[in-house]
């Protein structure tokens, strides 16, 4: 603790440094799996409905395990609650998964191992890792190193995060990849090197997630927005990507960001002749890259723009349309209402309650 005052940091929660329930129980899992005889009966003892309900995790209790954990595994059926940041307990069953959301793992004490689509490599004290939805991957922590879990809802960066995907860096271009390419990097890795403004910023709103009240998701999506300024501020160069993906062409995601970018005006045609391309090649190549056409993908931004505005705004329904490329607020409402089943006056009122 004296070291960590001298550097400025925050000391660690008392919270995170005890044994929680979870590890209890997991701790018992591992030192009855020494003995066969000894880990039946531990197994036989456990009520699946309660490992169920309580979001543990037991590999010989498939319910437990789903391939793909959905978003409702720690977000619950509250559809406000877009992050949530939770201590990786230690001593859980190895398991490989993937997720809904996307998930960052935050060393906050100590050191881990990964594993992510057959990729093994340790994190050190410090580093903080990026994983996208649908990636198989694995964590393991049996020591007294704390590792953070912040989870966030895709949808959050899609409909909150929209000015800060249109930036070009490292951190808004994985996203953006992730968000339309088919096949893009599985994981991004920032090296922080125990940097106090982000240990501090991390501490804070795992402090701040503790005792939720009304505001408590709003302060989390500032704080989250200003965790990824520290860490292109202060990580520069200092990431690591798969071995197999190129730090440039990661960056050189362009024709998505020029899409991001123009959504209110754009046209295919305007698009290929800024890349110097035929609309039809243009057209194969978005495709191609993102498994969704031209016009999916100006839709869907259109849409996710409508509901930021509609949901955080006053601004009447006729000018949103205006706002978001549309000419005619009636074209604007039936397109709404196709997509979501609920006019934007109805969302609007929806979001309020």
């Amino acid at each position: 603790m004296d070291n960590l005052l001298k550097t400025g940091m925050l000391a660690i929660p008392q919270e995170l440094i005890s044994q929680s329930q979870e590890e209890y129980l997991y701790q018992e899992y591992h030192d009855a799996k020494k003995d066969p005889l000894k880990f039946s009966r531990f197994l036989k003892s456990l009520d699946k409905n309660k490992i169920v309900q309580n979001t543990y995790f037991i590999p010989e209790i498939k319910e437990s395990i789903p391939e793909v954990l959905p978003e409702s595994t720690f977000f619950g059926s509250d559809k406000k609650t877009t992050i949530v940041i939770r201590k990786h307990p230690k001593a859980t069953p190895i398991f490989t998964h993937s997720h809904e959301f996307l998930e960052f793992f935050y060393v906050l004490k100590g050191k881990s191992d990964q594993k992510i689509n057959e990729i093994d490599f340790k994190m050190n004290e410090g580093d903080l890792c990026l994983i996208p939805p649908n990636i198989r991957h694995s964590l393991s922590v049996f020591d007294d190193s704390i590792i953070l879990n912040i989870l966030v809802r895709r949808s959050t960066f899609e409909k909150i995060f929209h000015n800060f995907l249109c930036m070009d860096n490292i951190l808004s271009s994985f996203i953006l990849n992730n968000m339309y390419s088919k096949k893009a990097a599985d994981y991004l890795i920032f090296h922080t090197y125990n940097n106090p403004e982000i240990h501090n910023l991390i501490i804070e709103m795992y402090n701040e997630s503790k005792n939720p009240d009304l505001y408590t998701q709003d302060l989390l999506q500032i704080y989250l927005h200003k965790l990824f300024i520290l860490l292109l501020r202060n990580s520069k160069d200092n990431y690591d990507l798969p071995p197999d993906v190129n730090k440039d062409n990661l960056l050189r995601f362009d024709i998505i960001r020029y899409i991001q970018d123009s959504y209110k005006e754009i046209s295919l045609e305007n698009l290929a002749e800024n890349f110097h391309l035929t609309p039809q090649y243009a057209s194969k190549l978005i495709k191609q890259i993102t498994g969704h056409t031209f016009s999916e993908i100006v839709l869907n931004i259109r849409m996710q723009q409508a509901c930021s505005l509609l949901k955080n705004t006053k601004i009447p329904i006729g000018d949103i349309a205006y706002e978001i490329g549309y000419l005619n607020p009636e074209h604007f409402i039936r397109i709404f209402k196709r997509k979501y089943n609920i006019t934007p006056k109805e969302f609007r009122l929806a979001s309020k309650e």
